[in-house]
């Protein structure tokens, strides 16, 4: 019997066949096979990879981040060291001595500098009140400072005024008194200021320069005196109120005030009320500590006062050492 014919296997026949029906040669299936393979190890390795630099990168942000360094400023030893200087490289053939001289040199003058600004701080510092004078030191000094007039007496006032009596029932002793207004001027330390203002008629006669207070130096004491000297003529009779007023702009501690007649007499006459009245305007307590911005000592010249004026203002506004009677047995005014 003859063999059936039909397709040879493996032949291109039977390949042409089964892609006929849908199939494919086996062949091309091992060969899609082995590139799938080949497709999924090379995903996989990419995943693993990922994985390793997802590891990595989150292991270095979870270190914790290192300090910076710390910087540290002393502002009780300043040291000299500008910026400038890091822009010039040193230079070998300079000596090395006068480099550290001329670092202590600047050194010093920036120490000379911050001393200078610190005590101009302190001078335009606010004064402070007279209860803390009584009892603390002039601007943190070692050593206390005092002011006397003709007896009255106060420590570690920084700011001094001096209302004066130049009235005409004065002209006989008003060497002595401008003696010791002297006296009291020449004992002021340089750290102190002053102003001294008479009073004659109606006016505030101020010595010059008069818009404020003066730093109390020797030459400024000179000048003060040399001023009263030639300048000042007891005239008239006086009141005291304008030249009160004008002390007290000047934003005193302490306010010595001398008169032989406080409330005058004739078209210049005050009376003790209106006078009282309008010193605690100027001069009011604190509400809560009781304590008066100025204090205001009082001395009553020459004869003594009947109504005790100066006496009660004393008492009210200086304490109960700030009242001083200096009569003429005690200059010398009474003696045949």
């Amino acid at each position: 019997m003859p063999p059936k014919s039909g397709p040879v296997p493996g032949s291109k026949i039977d390949a042409d066949l089964i892609r006929a029906l849908g199939g494919a040669p086996r062949t091309a299936s091992r060969w899609r096979a082995m590139t799938a393979g080949i497709a999924s190890v090379g995903v996989h390795g990419f995943l693993v990879v990922l994985v390793l630099l997802f590891a990595a990168t989150a292991s270095h942000l979870a270190k914790p981040a290192a300090a910076p360094p710390a910087l540290v400023m002393d502002f009780q030893s300043p040291v000299y060291a500008p910026t400038a200087a890091l822009a010039r490289a040193p230079d070998a053939s300079e000596p090395a001595a006068p480099v550290a001289a001329a670092t202590d040199a600047q050194r010093e003058a920036l120490q000379q500098a911050a001393d200078r600004a610190l005590a101009a701080i302190r001078a335009s510092a606010a004064p402070l009140s007279l209860s803390a004078h009584r009892v603390g030191r002039l601007g943190g000094t070692s050593r206390p400072i005092q002011v006397d007039f003709v007896g009255l007496k106060a420590s570690n006032a920084r700011r001094i005024v001096y209302v004066v009596d130049a009235s005409g029932s004065l002209v006989g002793s008003f060497p002595q008194i401008v003696e010791e207004l002297r006296r009291s001027l020449m004992k002021l330390d340089p750290r102190q200021q002053f102003g001294v203002v008479f009073f004659q008629r109606g006016d505030a006669v101020m010595v010059p320069p008069g818009g404020g207070l003066q730093p109390a130096t020797p030459e400024a004491l000179a000048e003060a005196v040399k001023w009263i000297d030639a300048r000042m003529i007891p005239t008239g009779r006086s009141n005291p109120l304008a030249a009160i007023e004008a002390a007290m702009r000047l934003k005193p501690e302490i306010v010595f005030l001398l008169s032989a007649d406080i409330t005058g007499a004739g078209e210049y006459e005050i009376s003790e009320r209106q006078l009282i009245e309008a010193v605690d305007r100027l001069n009011p307590k604190d509400p809560e500590t009781g304590i008066r911005p100025v204090r205001i000592q009082c001395v009553q010249f020459l004869d003594p006062d009947p109504a005790g004026t100066l006496e009660r203002l004393a008492t009210d506004h200086g304490g109960a050492d700030g009242y001083r009677y200096l009569g003429r047995s005690e200059l010398g005014l009474d003696r045949p």
